[in-house]
């Protein structure tokens, strides 16, 4: 597995376990509890059940149980997340006749192993960390001498990720895309796209591409999932919406059409962001190819739409030192993607197929390579 992607993973643990205060609140609730003149206080036990709770649906929403499944060695060591710790506790916050000795007893069990595996995970990665950064370093210094980014496209749609066949077409069509996309922001013949590795569960595939260009992608893809939240959180919202209207043809007319507009969105934000780019690229550099410009931006968006309706993610790994000037971009684009995932899976089956209908590009319409 690339070192790049698996420091990232180490940093996704630290960010929602350590940074966020959970593995200190752990020990905190637990000691609280503790003394003997607590244990009889229900309203604590409560309290603290629900903001537990609180940081495990956000830890299980989250893409960490995924990465530390691939980070950890299959040993004593294994995953926190492995054990449905938000079960277990739903278990307690349910049952309204629990009594107050027992609701005790389950829950300071239940901070106890959160804790002790937890730390376990916590040091290991932090062993694993420390010699993972040693190939980093290396690895960064050839980043930085070949100017190139590492860009992670992470399929997780079943129809990619269960065949062959299929992975080979969308891999295809992606390497002619950045190409493209290339040819649209630089004079400069683009190099072959080189793929640093795949990785499995959610197809994971590692390219390295000119960072420059990179970091115009990171942009257009923050554009994109923004506008595909947007969308999300419109089809959240118009069943409650539409019933306020009361059989009103008229009102509901305008609503189908708002849904039509927000739906077509997602292409044409993502569309006239390329051609943004494009344009404002040309002033720097008047040697960019300006033939079949449309064709082209449509190209582009055709694919980055499709890749993000279906669920998929990309992410920047990794690139020169002015790379930490984009890691506020990168967490948008996380949390975004994550979001939008848990609206996509919400959404009834008969939207899902809308949009894949809409965006999927069939093989008849794809242009020859």
């Amino acid at each position: 597995m690339n070192i790049q992607s698996l420091l990232e993973k180490i940093k996704l643990f630290e960010k929602l376990i350590i940074d966020s205060g959970f593995k200190r609140d752990v020990t905190g609730f637990k000691e609280s509890i503790a003394p003997q003149q607590n244990r009889q206080n229900l309203q604590l036990f409560q309290d603290i059940a629900k903001k537990i709770e609180s940081y495990l649906i956000m830890i299980y929403e989250s893409d960490l149980p995924e990465a530390l499944e691939s980070v950890l060695p299959t040993d004593s060591r294994r995953p926190f997340t492995e054990t449905d710790h938000l079960e277990k506790l739903n278990e307690i916050l349910n049952d309204s006749e629990l009594a107050t000795a027992q609701y005790f007893s389950k829950l300071n069990s239940l901070l106890n192993t959160l804790q002790t595996q937890i730390e376990a995970n916590h040091t290991e990665l932090n062993r694993l960390k420390t010699i993972f950064q040693n190939y980093a370093d290396f690895e960064q210094q050839e980043i930085n001498s070949e100017e190139n980014a590492v860009i992670s496209l992470i399929f997780k749609d079943l129809k990619t990720t269960t065949s062959l066949k299929e992975f080979s077409r969308v891999l295809n069509k992606w390497n002619r895309t950045l190409l493209i996309y290339h040819q649209l922001l630089s004079s400069e013949p683009p190099k072959d796209i080189e793929i640093v590795e795949v990785q499995n569960g959610s197809i994971d595939v590692l390219v390295n591409i000119d960072f420059d260009i990179a970091v115009d992608l990171v942009e257009l893809i923050k554009l994109g999932f923004k506008v595909f939240g947007g969308y999300l959180l419109y089809k959240s919202k118009a069943k409650d919406i539409i019933a306020t209207y009361f059989g009103n043809k008229v009102l509901i007319a305008q609503e189908k059409k708002r849904e039509d507009a927000m739906l077509e969105n997602i292409h044409k934000a993502i569309e006239a962001k390329v051609l943004e780019q494009h344009k404002l690229a040309k002033k720097e550099d008047n040697a960019i190819d300006g033939t079949a410009i449309k064709v082209k931006v449509k190209d582009v968006a055709d694919i980055l739409s499709e890749h993000i309706v279906k669920g998929n993610d990309i992410k920047l790994l990794a690139g020169p030192e002015e790379y930490e000037e984009l890691e506020d971009d990168a967490e948008e684009i996380r949390l975004s993607s994550i979001s939008n995932r848990r609206a996509l899976k919400e959404l009834p089956k008969e939207d899902r197929v809308k949009l894949i209908e809409k965006y999927e590009i069939k093989e008849k319409d794809e242009p020859k390579a």
